[in-house]
């Protein structure tokens, strides 16, 4: 192919080149300086701070404060934060699950505190079927916030027949136990949280 003899053709035909090169190549690199840098161990930490503070303050209330609507709907925002976060970018499980695993604890020993004491202060169930979905729920509930797998697991660790665990008294005790336990796991989560904020950064 001859090249032009005209200087400003010249230029013209090389500065084509240049761009019939550059642009697609651009084009082709471009996704990636688009896309963000991955998240970091630092970044999923500094994302669950908040959370964690936010669980601090509630813990604090909890030596004074009697269940309640306003305590209970906190409890329940807060969960709904750490279901946001909880693995959010940036988490790596050999690393975080220790700290979730306690954490989770902590919500969800409040979460059932919260459901027990919502049950109690329901109108009583008006059918007999209506009665045994309650006691049915109140059991799960039980469950959950004693970490037993099956109802006989259960009864065997409360040391108490069915219906003595189910009766209003015991309940509401289960409430205040509930809230009485939940600082102690709450601090073992902050420490987990804070060892992990003081650790290696890792990738």
């Amino acid at each position: 192919m001859s090249t032009p003899a005209n200087p400003f053709t010249r230029k013209l035909v090389a500065a084509g080149i240049l761009l019939a090169v550059v642009i697609p190549a651009f084009l082709l690199f471009r996704p990636a300086l688009d896309e963000p840098p991955a998240a970091t161990a630092a970044d999923y930490l500094s994302g669950l701070k908040p959370v964690v503070s936010r669980a601090e303050a509630l813990g604090k209330r909890l030596t004074d404060a009697e269940p309640g609507s306003e305590l209970f709907n906190e409890v329940a925002s807060l969960e709904a934060a750490w279901a946001e976060t909880r693995t959010a970018p940036g988490y790596d499980r050999q690393r975080h699950d220790d700290f979730i695993i306690v954490f989770g604890s902590f919500i969800t020993r409040m979460k059932s505190a919260g459901l027990i004491w919502r049950r109690l202060n329901e109108e009583p169930a008006g059918t007999s079927e209506e009665e045994s979905a309650r006691r049915l729920e109140l059991l799960f509930m039980l469950q959950s916030l004693h970490g037993a797998e099956t109802a006989p697991q259960l009864l065997a660790k409360r040391g108490m027949e069915l219906d003595q665990l189910l009766s209003r008294t015991n309940l509401s005790q289960e409430v205040s136990d509930g809230l009485a336990g939940a600082p102690a796991v709450l601090n073992d989560a902050v420490r987990l949280f804070r060892e992990l904020e003081a650790g290696p950064p890792g990738p």
